[in-house]
């Protein structure tokens, strides 16, 4: 008896063990329409539209130390950008990978440019964010961007100084 509760044993864990560690082609695709829908949101000035997009849990810290918990924390941020910046800016996001750590944990990162009639207000980085899928959705649980730093010079430019 005890030889079949062993092999009985044996067949849910490896059952349970065989459960999806990825996500599917679909997954993969509501993530990359979320980055999508992120920059019409912005583009749109709607911070409600891109608060949908992250969870409920939403946590980061900005590039200035800012520390953002909770969805609404993160619509109240995004409104008062937008209050405040320049119009006719337009970004564009490019996701360059998404990577599962689980079925419904990944992670994804890619570019993104924003541009504007103001050149000083052109910009472009990168972006890595971490993702949960609950209840069938897709949202951001933490998210980073950056902002390309100014071009380095390069050795060639600098060999005649002393």
């Amino acid at each position: 008896m005890r030889h079949v509760a062993g092999i009985a044993l044996l067949v849910l864990f490896t059952a349970c063990g065989q459960a999806a560690s990825t996500g599917t082609a679909a997954d993969e695709q509501a993530i990359r329409d979320g980055a999508n829908k992120w920059a019409q949101s912005w583009n749109a000035g709607d911070a409600k539209t891109m608060a949908e997009l992250v969870s409920d849990n939403y946590e980061a810290i900005d590039a200035s130390g800012i520390h953002t918990q909770g969805r609404p924390a993160f619509e109240s941020a995004m409104a008062e950008q937008f209050a405040t910046r320049s119009a006719g800016m337009t970004m564009t996001i490019t996701t360059g990978f998404v990577k599962w750590l689980g079925a419904t944990s990944a992670v994804a990162g890619g570019g993104w440019s924003v541009t504007s009639a103001d050149p000083s207000a052109t910009s472009r980085g990168t972006w890595l964010s971490a993702y949960q899928k609950r209840d069938g959705t897709w949202r951001i649980a933490s998210g980073l961007g950056a902002t390309e730093p100014p071009s380095m010079p390069m050795v060639s430019d600098t060999a005649h100084i002393e």
